[in-house]
């Protein structure tokens, strides 16, 4: 029960549009703006969702640094206080618990940093940089690791190792 139209109908409206030339243009700009945004569409929702993820990750790395940050922070504030109080009050036990929890979080920090690194070179690699960043970053790495050495070998001479007690 399909009609068919008859052939001068379809002859009469291509021949219409043929005179109309304003009629054509406007809907070869329509389906080409049409199409261009069916391309872009997926490119644009990826770049998006690539962008929100850096984001993310970016977040995330500046609430690492900022509790490394505040945790060096209160070490300082701690070996300020030390140095003000006597001996005798740097023995209590709340004072060597304070400093032992703080090296606690701060390893535990550490490690996230060391794998933060980690991730990082691997990222840089994958991405095929110059030799020149890749070397940046390893010295990045060796300078954090030095530092990090040495103020361990600093809270070693502050806290005894075998009794956990502040140093006089």
């Amino acid at each position: 029960m399909n009609r068919v139209p008859a052939p001068h109908t379809t002859t009469h409206l291509i021949t219409g549009l043929r005179r109309a030339p304003g009629v054509l243009r406007t809907v070869a700009v329509l389906v080409t703006l049409t199409f261009v945004m069916l391309i872009l569409a997926p490119t644009a929702a990826a770049a998006r969702a690539e962008i929100t993820e850096a984001q993310a990750r970016a977040r995330q790395a500046s609430t690492e640094e900022a509790r490394f940050a505040k945790v060096l922070q209160e070490i300082e504030h701690w070996v300020e206080r030390a140095e003000q109080t006597p001996a005798a009050l740097r023995e209590t036990n709340r004072e060597t618990q304070d400093l032992a929890g703080l090296r606690r979080q701060l390893k535990g920090l550490d490690r996230q940093v060391r794998t933060r690194f980690k991730r990082l070179g691997q990222e840089l690699e994958a991405k095929g940089l110059p030799a020149v960043i890749l070397q940046r970053h390893r010295e990045a790495v060796a300078q954090y690791q030095s530092r990090y050495a040495e103020f361990e070998a600093l809270a070693e001479e502050l806290q005894d190792p075998a009794t956990g007690r502040v140093r006089p």
